[in-house]
Parts: structure tokens; C-alpha cells; sequence
């Protein structure tokens, strides 16, 4: 990825995490929006040039249709992000990406990589799934009055 997809993306990638974690912790959009910028700043200090993370561009014809991004924590690299643009979904890009994630990350000798998806993002799950991924945690939640 080069530093200004790194900036397209960091605005898309934001957006969905603050909207995600909206809904999962039953908070404001302003909150949630609070909580992420403080998280990203605390987990990408220096940006794009943050040392271990690794951002990846899915490009054709050399528009930006999607991205990845994983940080790499010893032997295991944390996956923030696979996301493809809603124009592009259905069409075998986010398993191309998954591909091409997964052999770099080989590469670098990494043995396990693990994503946080949300349990309502029915679209993804079984993406995850496809490639081996398995359920390793579950938080349930219940709304009490």
C-alpha cells in the first residue's frame, strides 16, 4: 500500500469500526467515535509508518477497491482490517486478498493470524470460515431494565 491509499483507507476502515462498536457496546455514534480515535491513536502512533503494522492495497486498473491491515505480534499477526468496496463484493477479491495476506505473512514466519469480526457481519463470517478461520471467543449481551 502506498501512504496516500493508506490515508482513503484509514477514513473507510474508521467509519466501519466506529459504527461496529456503536452497536456492539450499545453507545453513541460520538462516543464509539471518541473510543476509536483515542484506540488509533494508541495503536498506530506514527501512522502509516507504524512499526509492525502492514496495510495492503487491492487495486485494479488502479482504483483502490479494497485494503488489509495486520499487525504482527511475535509469531501471530492481528488483523485489523479486510474490507472491498460494495461496488466490488461477490466477485473473489477479499479470498484474493486473504491469499496474498496469508503468503506474505508466511514470508515473514508467521504462523497464525486472527481477526475480530463482528457477530452480525453475516456477510463476512462465512469468508472467514472459507479460509479456516474458526470461533475463538464469544462475548454475549443482553440489554436489562
Amino acid at each position: 500500500m502506498k501512504e496516500n491509499e493508506f490515508a482513503i483507507t484509514e477514513g473507510r476502515s474508521s467509519e466501519l469500526y466506529i459504527q461496529g462498536m456503536a452497536k456492539s457496546l450499545n453507545i453513541s455514534l460520538e462516543r464509539a467515535r471518541e473510543k476509536a480515535t483515542q484506540e488509533r491513536k494508541k495503536i498506530l502512533p506514527n501512522g502509516f509508518e507504524s512499526k509492525g503494522h502492514y496495510f495492503y492495497s487491492a487495486l485494479i486498473n488502479e482504483v483502490l477497491i479494497g485494503f488489509a491491515w495486520v499487525e504482527l505480534k511475535g509469531k501471530t499477526a492481528w488483523g485489523y482490517n479486510i474490507y472491498i468496496e460494495e461496488d466490488y463484493r461477490r466477485r473473489g477479491f477479499a479470498s484474493e486478498i486473504f491469499k496474498f495476506v496469508e503468503k506474505d505473512l508466511l514470508e515473514k514466519e508467521i504462523n497464525q493470524v486472527r481477526f475480530h469480526v463482528y457477530a452480525d457481519n453475516f456477510r463476512a463470517l462465512p469468508l472467514y470460515e472459507k479460509f479456516g478461520f474458526s470461533t475463538t471467543n464469544v462475548i454475549m449481551s443482553k440489554k436489562i431494565s
